[in-house]
């Protein structure tokens, strides 16, 4: 702890593993090469699970959060962590990190834990293990730029490799407790809805490159120029993230001329609600527009869309007009906004736009998919889940039949 205290508010300087840390992991996840990268791997490995024509075969019946945790917990550990990541090493760690996760407000009561919260106990004591082994042994050396780095860090600070690989268990969460939530949520939100999946196949086209049998999507266009698919995603999040951000005060701080914020106390700034706020998203603040986040160009005059149709160029925004920078909390805010973002929205969108074009989501009886409830009686330590999964029948559309299909950036 003394190491994680010295100069963590940077008092005097940049000095100090927290400072370095967050410099690092901002530079490295920000857009640049060593993002790409990243990216790449992972979007290639997308690729080689659900390209191949035999994926699912004829068809699969799964819930469909459970079909996206078993691809986004195995490839986003083999982007980040490499090769050689405790999950490819032990497999059986995939299902304990889930446990864990769903166990993690008990464990964070901290209520003799090993009684009153054994599962998640066990199981996070299972993934400490598969990743202070992942140190010790120097597998991090195999794997992505940000992980090298971090280790690194960590130990020249005066780490342990125990400590450094107890570290990892939070990067791990924020690698894989966000990302399968949300693209359940945006799957389920397109596939619920008809008349949007048609529009998002058709304008998905856009980033495909089709040569013989194989059809390549381009995530950069995709993100560029696919505005309604990037705005679902921003609308998605917004509809979901319902953590908030936690601030301690440093000094006596009046907000507004009106709130006092006493040195020593604690701030938190509650997402869910503010997502929800009429006054500043509007009288639909409570409902699901994916277009909320496009803006229409026409004359040189920028009107924001409100429906399809719309004349005029689209492009997708960072916030709707009027909407304040700080009202958007999906990924936080200020200083620590979470630098992974950039890194999510393109696996997410990605992944998102493969399923769109190459298979159909149905209900296990082949109705539209039947969009579930938020899970709102937990204390969510990311965004909100399904209250329960959905069973549903995926398989490939007739049209991607014989087609081998890709993701590159």
């Amino acid at each position: 702890m003394h190491i994680l205290h010295d100069n963590a508010n940077r008092e005097n300087g940049d000095h100090g593993l927290m400072s370095e840390m967050h410099d690092m992991i901002s530079g490295v996840l920000g857009p640049g090469p060593i993002l790409s990268s990243i990216s790449s791997i992972q979007l290639e490995s997308f690729t080689n699970m659900l390209g191949q024509p035999e994926f699912l075969g004829d068809s699969a019946r799964t819930g469909l959060m459970e079909f996206v945790k078993n691809i986004f917990t195995t490839l986003n550990a083999l982007a980040i962590y490499g090769p050689e990541n405790p999950f490819a090493v032990h497999p059986d760690l995939v299902n304990d990190f889930w446990s864990y996760e769903n166990g993690m407000i008990p464990l964070l009561a901290d209520i003799c834990p090993a009684i009153t919260a054994r599962k998640p106990y066990i199981a996070r004591k299972k993934l400490l293990k598969g990743l202070q082994e992942f140190v010790e042994t120097e597998r991090y050396k195999k794997a992505s730029t940000l992980i090298q780095q971090r280790v690194s860090i960590n130990l020249k600070h005066g780490l342990t490799t125990k400590m450094a690989g107890n570290a990892e268990l939070i990067m791990l969460f924020g690698i894989v407790g966000n990302a399968v939530p949300t693209t359940f949520w945006l799957l389920a939100n397109i596939f619920s809805r008809p008349a949007l999946l048609a529009e998002l196949r058709q304008e998905a086209e856009k980033a495909v490159v089709r040569k013989a049998q194989e059809a390549i999507v381009s995530v950069n266009i995709l993100k560029t120029s696919c505005p309604l698919l990037v705005s679902t995603y921003r609308e998605t999040l917004r509809t979901i993230a319902n953590l908030s951000s936690v601030r301690y005060v440093l000094e006596d701080t009046l907000i507004a001329d009106k709130y006092l914020l006493k040195k020593n106390s604690i701030v938190q700034i509650a997402s869910g609600i503010i997502h929800v706020d009429e006054k500043v998203w509007g009288a639909d603040a409570a409902t699901f527009n994916p277009r909320r986040f496009i803006s229409t160009s026409s004359n040189n005059t920028e009107q924001f869309s409100t429906g399809s149709g719309a004349a005029g160029e689209q492009t997708a925004t960072q916030l709707p007009k009027n909407v304040p920078s700080a009202a958007y909390r999906a990924f936080g805010g200020g200083g620590v906004i979470c630098p992974g973002r950039h890194f999510a929205q393109s696996e997410i969108v990605g992944f998102t736009a493969l399923m769109l074009l190459a298979f159909d989501l149905t209900m296990e009886d082949g109705g539209v998919i039947e969009l579930p409830e938020k899970d709102d009686r937990r204390i969510p330590l990311s965004v909100m889940k399904p209250a329960k999964d959905v069973r549903v029948r995926i398989r490939r559309r007739e049209a991607s039949e014989w087609i081998r299909w890709g993701l590159e950036l």
